[in-house]
């Protein structure tokens, strides 16, 4: 299967019945749009996050005056609520969960993934960063389009 990275949802498959574990998401944004991301809850005891990013096309993403195609955010620095102006040509950005439990970022692997929660204009993120055994609750964020 070929998988369209930053175009479409990608989903992890490694998990036995379930087919709602999103791997890697991806947002329909209009150009110059506004998304306000919240970090909502760390359950563990190392740093949680997520990266953002414009991974088709041309464009940027600007936090406070920062502007790049890819960014991290970790709970423990940024600040609880985060303003994000998209500007992604394609009309498409790029969110998944990424943790640091061994100093540097790690992220999707066989076993993480995240149930989203869709409303009318957000979505919240019930994350796992590592192993089978889990409630999808080691990390909560929330993206809301503004």
């Amino acid at each position: 299967m070929k998988y369209k990275i930053g175009e479409e949802r990608l989903y992890n498959r490694n998990f036995p019945g379930r087919k709602d574990v999103v791997l890697w998401d991806v947002l329909p944004i209009k150009e110059g749009q506004k998304i306000k991301i919240k970090f909502l809850r760390n359950n563990t005891t190392y740093r949680q996050g997520i990266r953002i990013a414009v991974d088709v096309g041309a464009g940027e993403l600007e936090i406070n005056g920062v502007k790049n195609r890819v960014m991290e955010l970790w709970d423990d620095t940024a600040p609880s609520a985060v303003l994000c102006v998209c500007n992604a040509k394609a009309g498409k950005i790029s969110i998944y969960n990424v943790w640091d439990e061994r100093g540097y970022s790690e992220s999707q692997l066989d076993s993480s993934g995240m149930i989203v929660e869709e409303e009318e204009t957000k979505r919240i993120y019930h994350c796992n960063d590592f192993g089978f055994k889990t409630n999808f609750d080691k990390f909560l964020f929330s993206v809301e389009i503004l």
